[in-house]
């Protein structure tokens, strides 16, 4: 793939965007991850936030502090300088998935299989459960992590009408993106199965358990162990198995 010129247009008279391309590509996006961990390692005065997407930055900053041009300039010398060994080593978060327990899972993930012809909702879970699955971003709701790496056997459309509601923890697929529900949410995505994890809670730091670049591995469970978990969770005695890559 040829990757277009590093674009920088203006979003506000106090944000910037730091556009890499227009596609999902596992490329582009460690491009944005090198690109926050270099501005952070810069620590340019005047920076507020960073916020990285597929593709693109959005970068929130003081114009009293620092001109759109000055930061422009400094963050194309850091774009030029670009390392990808440089890349904090991402952490490796297991999600505990029960599938096809109660509504809307058990009609969804009948239909994946259906509409995918596969021959049962077991080859459904087993493909999705089979590989590691990269966050590129957190968007939509607080704590919502859109993956990548799902595999194409099992993409899905979505729902021609989007229900009104769906729970919290529900993972679920759009097409050939997928992702968990931090909260209660209407959702048009196809949902397959359930976590007992929480996503997102505000008086955590950061408030979020996924963070953007973290590798995910889906667990599968029983439907007497989701029932096991979820109160330890409540509670806050049921610690996630999080581990670094060295």
């Amino acid at each position: 793939m040829i990757y277009p010129e590093v674009r920088y247009p203006i979003a506000g008279d106090q944000n910037m965007v730091v556009e890499f391309g227009d596609e999902i590509d596992i490329t582009l996006n460690q491009k944005v991850h090198s690109m926050v961990s270099a501005i952070k390692r810069a620590e340019i005065a005047g920076i507020r936030e960073l916020i990285p997407t597929y593709r693109s930055i959005l970068i929130n900053y003081e114009p009293f502090i620092i001109s759109f041009a000055t930061l422009q300039d400094k963050l194309k010398a850091l774009e030029n300088r670009l390392d990808f060994s440089s890349l904090p080593s991402p952490r490796e978060v297991e999600i505990p998935i029960v599938y096809g327990y109660g509504e809307p899972y058990k009609s969804d993930i009948e239909f994946v299989a259906q509409y995918n012809g596969l021959g049962s909702v077991q080859e459904v879970m087993e493909i999705f459960t089979s590989g590691d699955y990269l966050v590129y971003m957190i968007g939509f709701l607080p704590g919502f992590a859109y993956f990548g790496g799902m595999s194409e056997k099992i993409a899905t459309p979505r729902l021609d009408k989007p229900r009104i509601s769906v729970p919290s923890g529900s993972v679920g697929m759009g097409g050939k993106q997928s992702g968990i529900l931090p909260l209660d949410s209407p959702s048009g995505w196809r949902y397959i199965g359930r976590t007992p994890l929480k996503l997102f809670d505000p008086s955590w730091q950061p408030p979020t358990l996924l963070r953007a670049g973290d590798k995910v591995r889906f667990v599968p469970i029983s439907p007497e162990q989701y029932e096991h978990i979820s109160p330890k969770v409540k509670e806050g005695t049921f610690k996630v198995k999080v581990t670094s890559e060295s």
